[in-house]
Parts: C-alpha cells; sequence; structure tokens
C-alpha cells in the first residue's frame, strides 16, 4: 500500500506537458544489472521524449558508451538541436555557465543565505524517486529560503553526474573546472506562485541552490542518507520512503560565499527564471558514494528490455552574453596562468644562468689581469737587477 501512495503523490508534483522529442547526444543502451558486459552501443541516435521539467530543471539523461576513445555523434535531437522544437533553449539567460572568477564583481550587500526549517523537515518520511532523468527527493514546502529578495519555498532537491572513469559531472564551472557531481535544491517565489510549476514560467519565479560535490577521502553522512537507498529506485518509475534528515546537512558550512547570476533552466523547455546561487564552498563526498550516482540508476523502466544506464545527465555550459554575475565576497587577487609560471620559471633559470656566467666571466678575467700584472712585477724586478749582474769581472 505504501509503495502506492508514493506513487500517487508523485504523481502530484506539477509537470509540464509533454514536448517533441529531445536528448543530450546519441542514445545508448546496456545490460541488465549483473549481465556482466559493458555498455555498447546499439548504433540508434534517435531522442527520447522529453516530459518537461515541473519544478525542478532537470535535463534528460544523455545516453553513451563507456570511452572507447570515439565519441558518440549527436543525434538529430541533441541539445544543439534543442531550440527547434523549445525557443526559450536558444536565449540569451541559458544555464548552466562556466563562472570565472577574476571576471565576476563583488557585491558586498548580498546576504548570507539563511536556511529555515532544514535542520527538521516536518514530514517523518520524505519521498526518493528516479524520474528517469535523476535522482529526486521531494521537499515539503515548510522550509523556507531568506536572504534572497523575496520568500522561497523548498520544492525538491536532485543531483546531477557523470559516469564510471569520467568524474566530471557538474553542470556548472568554475574556471572551466568541471566538479564531478553537482546538487541542486530548487525552491520558488512562495510570496507569489502556488507552486513551482506555476513560477517557473515567470521572471525570478525559481531560486536554486546549487552544491558543487568533489571527492574526498571519508563519506559524507548526510548524503549517505539519500544515496543508500538508490538501489530501491533503480529503474525510472520508482519511488520508495526514507527516514526525514536534516537537510542543512548536505549544505556546505560557508553559506555567506556564493556566486550569483539570473539564468534558466538546464533542460526543455529552458524557461529563464532561475535565480542562481552557485556555492563558492564545495561538499567532499568519497569515491565510493561518486560512483553509486554514477552506476545504480537506470533511465529506463524495469520492463524495458534493454535498459539505459543513467549517466552524464548535464547540459554543457552556455554562453554569458553579457550577463552579470555577482560574489557575496571579494575577489581573490590575480594569480598567474600555467603558461605565465612557466615562462616566470624558464626567465628565473635563465637569468640565474647567465649571473653565473657574468660571475665566471668576470672572475676569469680579473684572474687573468692578476697573473699578467703578476708577472709584469717579476719581469720589472729581473730588469733592476741584471746590470749589477754584468758589473762582476
Amino acid at each position: 500500500m505504501l509503495p502506492v501512495l508514493l506513487l500517487l503523490l508523485a504523481g502530484l508534483a506539477p509537470t509540464l506537458p509533454a514536448g517533441p522529442h529531445w536528448a543530450y547526444e546519441a542514445r545508448w543502451e546496456c545490460p541488465r544489472p549483473g549481465a556482466g558486459t559493458a555498455c555498447p552501443p546499439v548504433g540508434r541516435n534517435e531522442g527520447v521524449r522529453g516530459h518537461g521539467l515541473g519544478e525542478s530543471g532537470i535535463p534528460d539523461v544523455r545516453r553513451i558508451p563507456p570511452d572507447t576513445g570515439t565519441p558518440p555523434s549527436p543525434g538529430p535531437h541533441g541539445q544543439q538541436h534543442w531550440p527547434e522544437g523549445h525557443p526559450a533553449c536558444g536565449g540569451r539567460a541559458q544555464s548552466p555557465i562556466d563562472i570565472r572568477t577574476q571576471r565576476v564583481q563583488p557585491d558586498p550587500s548580498l546576504p548570507p543565505i539563511r536556511p529555515v526549517g532544514y535542520e527538521r523537515p516536518g514530514p517523518a518520511l520524505l519521498t526518493l524517486s528516479n524520474n528517469g532523468h535523476t535522482a529526486v527527493l521531494e521537499l515539503p514546502p515548510s522550509l523556507r529560503l531568506r536572504g534572497l529578495p523575496r520568500s522561497f519555498a523548498a520544492a525538491q532537491l536532485h543531483f546531477h553526474w557523470g559516469r564510471a572513469g569520467r568524474r566530471g559531472g557538474a553542470e556548472h564551472l568554475l574556471d572551466g573546472h568541471r566538479a564531478p557531481a553537482e546538487m541542486h535544491v530548487v525552491h520558488y517565489d512562495a510570496e507569489h506562485y502556488g507552486n513551482a510549476s506555476d513560477a517557473q514560467h515567470h521572471g525570478g519565479g525559481l531560486a536554486v541552490l546549487g552544491v558543487l560535490l568533489e571527492v574526498g577521502a571519508d563519506p559524507h553522512p548526510a548524503y549517505d542518507n539519500i544515496l543508500r537507498h538508490l538501489g530501491s529506485i533503480r529503474y525510472a518509475g520508482q519511488a520508495t520512503a526514507i527516514p526525514s534528515f536534516s537537510i542543512q546537512d548536505l549544505l556546505p558550512s560557508r553559506l555567506d560565499l556564493y556566486y550569483r547570476y539570473n539564468g534558466s533552466l538546464t533542460t526543455p523547455p529552458c524557461f529563464q527564471s532561475v535565480l542562481w546561487t552557485l556555492f563558492q564552498q564545495p561538499v567532499h563526498i568519497s569515491l565510493a558514494q561518486l560512483e553509486q550516482l554514477q552506476g545504480t540508476l537506470y533511465a529506463t523502466e524495469a520492463s524495458e528490455p534493454e535498459p539505459q544506464l543513467l549517466v552524464d545527465n548535464f547540459r554543457v555550459p552556455q554562453e554569458l552574453n553579457q550577463r552579470r554575475v555577482l560574489s557575496s565576497f571579494p575577489r581573490a587577487p590575480e594569480g598567474y596562468s600555467t603558461g605565465e609560471v612557466i615562462a616566470i620559471l624558464i626567465g628565473a633559470v635563465c637569468g640565474c644562468i647567465g649571473l653565473f656566467l657574468s660571475i665566471h666571466f668576470v672572475g676569469k678575467r680579473m684572474r687573468s689581469a692578476r697573473r699578467t700584472q703578476e708577472q709584469d712585477v717579476v719581469f720589472k724586478a729581473s730588469s733592476h737587477r741584471t746590470p749589477s749582474n754584468n758589473s762582476h769581472p
């Protein structure tokens, strides 16, 4: 009875109607768990049907094979074709982006992010589901977010990751670096809209917290509250109830250090209605926890004869297009690039060699001059003694 109830509750979550076919890249199919074989390409490039984003801005899955040295060919419904069926995807305020930290504009007026109710979510159980795109944890609207222009209520959180053998899987980049994974906590403007599905149609209607996940030595206990249940939602459409826990513990400790910009959902329909907050400080999970994200879930239902592993569910970075990226902290002093460091080192070595050679040749000339002077003194002394020697009979 409980699984049926959970599925009914999940169905109440607002979603957008199905739109045209769209996908990230080519479509690839994998064996079922325990088959003992790799995920081979199946030779098809057709897209998959998109089901919209609902309240989350969750991108669909990119289905690609393991590393073979040859990237898959983009399908006819890959992300480069998204604007054809979803015009907003070709807009000038799209997400994610590559944040160039030396170009951000510090804004000391940005206040710290203040989650309210995150430490003790109301329900005793939370619903975790696999929607075919990612793992989604539904959050009660009693969780609120302060430190923004308006009061925002939580809707859900979800993850973006890569695949085994490639650690990059985050959506946002910092100076070209893609973290192994990224968590998004989605909120909607509770002062003007009743839910995230309505709010996503309006500028500033959504506020998303982005948390970059890096690999550390130890497992993160808060993330284990989610990841240890992924085996219960292995296939698309499956849901399970997990014990409630502190959502606050999923966030970094420094909620006052973040980047802020106006952007969009990261998958069709790509509505440009998101106020993005990307924390500067990453959260560290273990390699085993990252591998749970990369290898547990399938994008297909249990009845599908050719299961498709849920991997690489992230969008490529989009153009900034004159948008400002703010930071709540002062910009760090500009450092040197790798090329500049190498040039400085080479210059320093050449300078040292030049100085050594100069000292060597100057010393050599001084020694030569000293020997010449000594020989001249000896010669002059010998010349003075010669007459006296010749005076003897």
